[in-house]
């Protein structure tokens, strides 16, 4: 059964909320335009050819100078003053202290990924902006979306099916080994899957952002890989309870892979079993025993063009804490109710339904559950876009 309605919202039944922290990466495109020198005083426009060097690559001046672009754009009123550009341009792989530490907004370029020479195309060349890691506060999430609606409203700004929009969730110490096994059960046995509804078609069957019932590391173990021997003990009772309502008998390779996810010890062999480096859509691989410890969620829509997707972010952050806090606090008896209401949310006949029953189960608050599920529901009949549709010049 669900929790009760005075139970919501969300805050009131997993307090590791209030201490929870968050981080977000915009990936767009910036046009040419906004970086080359006009025609003036008889000289002409500067040719987009001098972006390039003469293999064709982009250079790193002109990474520099589209950074500097975005700095003086999101240096305005109410909008972040410390933004930075990475200092792994060029070949130079050493990150800035506070690239590493998260504590700036981080300008970045996927180089390997930028859309420049198709012939008689317009360059557009794929950026990033990657917030700090920020407290879990009103006031930050609402700049965070500003500063979204802000990459959206410049002219020179563009978004395709391309671009993820990627979070990630942290709690200081509180992110324990027990807390990822938690997290992990309940999205391998079908947490995960039911979420799916949330995200466009093309990136629900996407090898880049795959499911962790499918493609974690836990499910094809082979001499060497993952790394790490396990040296924890599995505590019977938390494993028995990911199992004590599936009426249907659970696939042994599966089962198999959860009693090893339950027999990590550390934070590190967890991740080496969970994610790795692997082209999941929620990735661990931030846990790790030194460092930042963050989980991250990489399947969101960033195609900011599109109204759903801005205000589904704002929802979509609640979510991630949500699951987080889930398995931060739950108890072993709470860990359990949640657990045994799974296999009913995962026979509901619709994906809307059955994303309903799961966040009721997980004590979201009623406005956070009707917002998705209007969302589940539209998805369900949108038709595959073009990957390239919103480039400028396109």
């Amino acid at each position: 059964m669900p929790p009760p309605a005075s139970q919501n919202p969300q805050s009131s039944h997993y307090p590791s909320l209030e201490t929870m922290t968050f981080g977000v990466e915009y990936q767009f495109y910036v046009h040419e335009d906004a970086i080359l020198t006009p025609a003036k005083d008889g000289n002409p426009r500067e040719s987009g050819q001098s972006l390039i060097d003469k293999d064709g690559a982009i250079r790193k001046s002109t990474h520099t100078r589209v950074g500097k672009f975005l700095q003086n754009m999101l240096g305005q009123p109410g909008l972040p003053h410390q933004v930075e550009l990475t200092n792994t341009w060029g070949g130079n792989h050493r990150r800035t202290k506070n690239e590493v530490q998260r504590k700036s907004w981080i300008i970045k370029t996927y180089e390997c990924l930028v859309d420049y020479t198709r012939v008689n195309a317009l360059p557009n060349i794929h950026m990033a902006l990657v917030t700090p890691i920020l407290n879990n506060s009103k006031s930050l999430h609402e700049q965070v979306l500003l500063v979204g609606q802000t990459l959206r409203d410049s002219p020179y700004v563009s978004f395709t099916n391309k671009c993820d929009l990627y979070v990630d969730i942290g709690n200081e110490e509180r992110i324990t080994v027990l807390s990822c096994q938690k997290l992990f059960s309940l999205l391998f046995l079908g947490g995960e899957s039911i979420l799916d509804v949330l995200f466009r078609e093309d990136r629900r069957n996407n090898s880049s952002y795959s499911l962790l019932e499918s493609a974690a590391p836990v499910l094809r173990i082979r001499v060497g890989y993952p790394t790490y021997a396990l040296t924890g003990q599995v505590p019977m009772d938390w494993f028995d309870s990911c199992f004590s309502q599936f009426t249907s008998e659970i696939d042994q390779d599966k089962k198999n892979a959860l009693w090893r996810i339950w027999r990590t010890g550390t934070r590190d062999e967890f991740s080496s079993y969970a994610s790795g480096y692997k082209s999941v859509a929620i990735k661990f691989h931030n846990i790790q025993d030194d460092g930042i410890c963050t989980i991250g969620f990489a399947k969101a829509d960033g195609q900011l063009d599109k109204d759903s997707n801005i205000e589904f972010l704002s929802v979509w952050l609640k979510v991630c804490m949500g699951l987080v806090a889930f398995a931060i606090d739950a108890e072993l008896p709470e860990f359990g109710r949640v657990m045994r209401d799974l296999p009913d949310a995962l026979t509901a006949p619709t994906g809307a339904e059955r994303l309903q029953r799961f966040l009721t189960s997980l004590a979201f608050d009623d406005d956070v559950i009707n917002s998705l599920v209007t969302r589940a529901n539209a998805l369900s009949s949108e038709p595959l876009g073009d990957p390239q549709r919103g480039l400028i010049g396109e």
